[in-house]
Formats: structure tokens, sequence, C-alpha cells
């Protein structure tokens, strides 16, 4: 998402030709969300123009884009102000093209419903899990104890109750 449209279209239809051989799909994304993979790097918010994700979808047939409606990948430094505007006029002009979040990590409860009422069908939360597993292993290691499936079990743990929770929070999950 970080080509120019022309660029990002010509590589996704190359992706999505391969994708069919194998009968595979494919999310794109377009708009720039602000940050690196990383977490880092410029904090300013770009938002995805709704038209850009129509003809990335129209020309290359994706199953699913992801979009920047002010949510970025990695932590946030404040909440972030997601404008809810354009994910509206993206899901009114795609015709009910799934669209996703990702950097989902550290936006509300209220948001993600609304982000899922307003056409969003996948978010992303890795940081979230990732900064779970994480807690559990520094608390098993300050614990003094030294056996590895515990220290596994842990961690596999944090993951699944950071799931579990975004799951119940999404409508997705069971109580």
């Amino acid at each position: 998402s970080a080509k120019p449209l022309e660029e990002n279209i010509e590589i996704t239809g190359q992706v999505r030709k391969l994708a069919d051989e194998y009968g595979a799909t494919v999310e794109a994304e377009v708009g720039i969300l602000g940050k690196k993979e990383d977490g880092t790097g410029a904090g300013k918010t770009i938002y995805s123009d709704p038209e850009e994700v129509k003809r990335l979808h129209d020309e290359t047939g994706v199953d699913a884009i992801a979009l920047s409606i002010g949510n970025a990948h990695g932590f946030y430094k404040e909440e972030p102000k997601l404008e809810f505007s354009v994910l509206e006029k993206a899901r009114q002009i795609t015709g009910g093209l799934p669209l996703v979040l990702h950097g989902g990590s550290g936006i509300n409860d209220d948001d993600f419903r609304r982000c899922i009422a307003g056409g969003i069908r996948k978010i992303n939360v890795a940081t979230a899990t990732f900064s779970a597993v994480e807690k559990a292993a520094k608390a098993y290691a300050s614990s003094g104890k030294t056996d590895y499936f515990a220290l596994s079990a842990a961690m596999a743990d944090a993951a699944y109750e950071n799931v579990k929770r975004h799951m119940q929070v999404f409508g997705s999950g069971r109580a």
C-alpha cells in the first residue's frame, strides 16, 4: 500500500493471478496507515480514498481490502480518532466488499463495534496478542521458574485470552 495506486494495482493483480492457481484468497491494502509494521515511523494520519478502495477492487478482484480510517500498525501513542465517514463511503461504493481494519490493537471496544457495524469484516490485533505473550513471558521469567513447557503454556494462554476477549468484543465469540 505504500506504493502509488497504479503500482499497487499492478502488483496486487499479479498476486491475484498467482493466488487463483492455488484457490487462495487475496487481501490488499490501500492507503498508508501512518506507521511501519513495527509501529515506528511518522504518526501522520492518512486516510484511504474510498474511490481508490473501489478501483483497487474493480481492477484486481481481491477478496478483501484493508483501508485506513485513522488506524495504524503497532502501538498508538494516544487513542486513535477514527474517521467513520471514510469507512461508510467505502462500504457504500464497494457494494459489500469485505473491508479490513489493520492496526486494531489499542482501538476501544465501542469503536470496534462501530467499525463492524460500518462494514469491517476482519480486524487485526496482532500487536495486542504479541504484547500479552511478552507480558506473560516476563511474568514467568520473574518467577524464577525455568520449565520451558510451563513458559510455553503461559504464553499460549496469554495469546488465547487476548484473542478470546477480542472475539467477544467483536461478537464472534461465545461468552
